[in-house]
């Protein structure tokens, strides 16, 4: 089989991480291309490393109307829609007649480059739906978007990105891990007196609803600090520390890191505040580290913990939905470390769990199947 990947990104986290994972197992059977947007990023060295075939010589972006509030920024982001947009189009088009895929798989849903190339070609289109694309509109509109959607073949991340886009579409989660690569943690170590969050400092992320619980909690735990690691948005960013130095938290930013899977094995609870969050790649990635894990009750985060349950009889993560429930779960694991036969049972749990749902070789598995069915 031929297959065609087209990438938002040439990184190598979240969305393109896990389309990494799924290349470095098919193209020891089938005959892979990506199409990326640069040739600078360590996903593009990667994918050659293995022997992928790389088209990266056409610079290109989300088709999304801009969100900057800087008029030029905004000027320049709408000419790349207007007039970049169908050079794109053009050169994935010629990548297409010179690869001639069997089938073509766009990573993520608002990049809207292959799929009337594909109709022209009558060549099966895969879109890999992953968000819900918290804060974006859609170019030329979300309408439209949820059109060619329903004209597509389509993948889900999990059921509750399925259902908002409103398709009938199997759902195939991530593979966080190599099935040979993991190992139990160490469940017996100490952890530190640290909470952790880890996720782009942006509002979906929900970072300041985190600080006011940790606000609400900084007396009764005067050793403990928050770490906060991940890229910042501007604005929401300087909200976050104003909000910061007024309390006088103790907040310590740490930016993007490579170190986050130590920083989950020594955290005593890793929070995922999300308001809307597809998947969720770090909070599996804190089950495997031994790490206890709160988590906002809403969409993927949900989800994961719902299938837990659901899995081992009882839950795999703390909870909650307002910050003074996300308080009592900062106090709870911080104040279980002594006496933590709960806690402790709940990370084994959280743990065997992962192991066995969110691994590459299931993930790659599923992925192939549905190839298969749409190539027949």
């Amino acid at each position: 089989m031929r297959i065609l990947y087209i990438s938002n990104s040439s990184s190598v986290g979240g969305a393109p991480a896990a389309l990494y994972n799924i290349i470095e197992d098919l193209c020891k059977r089938h005959e892979v291309a990506v199409v990326l947007p640069d040739s600078n990023g360590p996903l593009n060295a990667r994918l050659e490393a293995l022997g992928v075939k790389c088209y990266n010589s056409m610079p290109y972006s989300l088709t999304i109307w801009p969100r900057v509030i800087n008029p030029l920024k905004y000027a320049k982001r709408l000419k790349t829609l207007l007039c970049d947009l169908p050079k794109a189009r053009a050169y994935v088009a010629g990548v297409i007649d010179e690869f001639r895929p069997d089938l073509v798989h766009t990573n993520v849903g608002p990049l809207d480059l292959a799929f009337a190339e594909c109709q022209k070609r009558g060549i099966p289109h895969l879109w890999h739906l992953r968000e819900y694309q918290a804060g974006m509109k859609f170019f030329p509109s979300e309408s439209e978007f949820r059109r060619r959607v329903a004209k597509s073949s389509v993948v889900a991340v999990t059921r509750c990105v399925a259902d908002f886009w409103g398709v009938d579409a199997p759902v195939v989660y991530d593979g966080v891990f190599k099935d040979s690569s993991v190992s139990e943690p160490d469940f017996s170590s100490d952890r530190e007196k640290f909470f952790l969050f880890v996720g782009r400092v942006e509002k979906n992320k929900g970072l300041m609803d985190l600080l006011r619980a940790f606000k609400a909690v900084s007396d009764d735990l005067p050793e403990y600090r928050l770490k906060v690691v991940g890229a910042p948005s501007l604005l929401y960013s300087l909200l976050c520390r104003v909000y910061v130095r007024v309390f006088g938290l103790r907040v310590d930013f740490l930016g993007t890191r490579s170190d986050v899977p130590e920083l989950m094995a020594r955290a005593s609870a890793y929070v995922m505040s999300s308001q809307t969050e597809g998947f969720g790649f770090t909070t599996v990635e804190a089950m495997l580290a031994g790490c206890p894990v709160i988590g906002k009750r809403t969409t993927g985060t949900a989800e994961i913990m719902a299938s837990g349950k659901a899995a081992k009889g009882q839950r795999v993560a703390l909870s909650y939905e307002t910050d003074d429930e996300l308080a009592d779960g900062l106090r709870f694991a911080a104040l279980s470390r002594d006496d933590g036969d709960e806690l402790l049972s709940m990370r084994r749990r959280a743990f065997d769990f992962a192991v066995t749902s969110y691994g590459t070789r299931r993930n790659v598995e599923q992925i192939e199947k549905i190839y298969e069915d749409l190539v027949k």
